[in-house]
């Protein structure tokens, strides 16, 4: 593989993550979101002070507070918002870590005057292609959606540490039917956004074709 094709690789990967990862960064911490599908999931029906409840997770999730009201959750509760908030710490960690990473083999591309435009618009191009494949393939498998929401949870938390009751105030604020959605809307965000960067790409590709041949006609 030569350079230029394991520069496009990398980008392409990378830029992958940094899509689904920031679709999920726009909405874990969006109060009017979580408000919006609170009415669509009927938890200001089950929970009468939804909002205050949501104040306080948002708080804690962010870091401005130490801990949840014990007003509100109990302990199991707790321990698993405290695991959730450390999922969420090293999703969003991660993020910054694959912009900083963008970054910097941008930095060394752009040196190459050569290929730069081309491995840019390129990478840009096969991860947003990516991006809306899998994203497809998410939505054709919603049928198994609890089967992948419980693989998820043991991927990443301790087996029954995420199981409630539905009298639990969790159950009651996000109910299976929230997380479906929530995973839906980052999926949309995603291939919507990577579907505007893969005509943007594939425009100025064309662009720098044509301009390719101009010069080598006249030369």
């Amino acid at each position: 593989m030569t350079s230029k094709k394991l520069a496009i690789a990398v980008m392409a990967v990378l830029l992958v993550q940094a899509i689904f990862l920031s679709s999920f960064r726009a909405l874990v911490f969006n109060a009017g979101y979580y408000q919006s599908k609170f009415s669509d999931v009927g938890t200001y029906c089950r929970v009468q002070d939804a909002d205050s409840v949501l104040d306080d997770i948002l708080s804690y999730l962010k870091g401005d507070k130490p801990a949840l009201q014990a007003a509100y959750f109990n302990q199991r509760e707790s321990s698993h918002m405290s695991d959730v908030k450390k999922f969420i710490g090293i999703a969003v960690n991660y993020l910054y870590l694959l912009a900083a990473a963008l970054a910097l083999l941008a930095a060394l591309v752009l040196r190459d005057r050569k290929n730069r435009r081309r491995i840019l618009l390129n990478s840009l191009a096969i991860s947003s292609l990516a991006v809306i494949i899998i994203s497809s393939a998410m939505f054709i498998a919603s049928n198994s959606f609890p089967l992948l929401f419980e693989k998820f949870h043991l991927s990443f938390f301790k087996p029954g540490t995420y199981l409630f009751p539905d009298s639990n105030m969790l159950i009651r604020l996000f109910p299976e039917r929230f997380f479906y959605e929530f995973t839906y809307d980052i999926l949309i965000n995603s291939a919507v956004a990577a579907g505007i960067m893969l005509i943007l790409s594939l425009f100025f590709l064309r662009r720098t074709k044509g301009m390719e041949k101009k010069k080598k006609r006249q030369v």
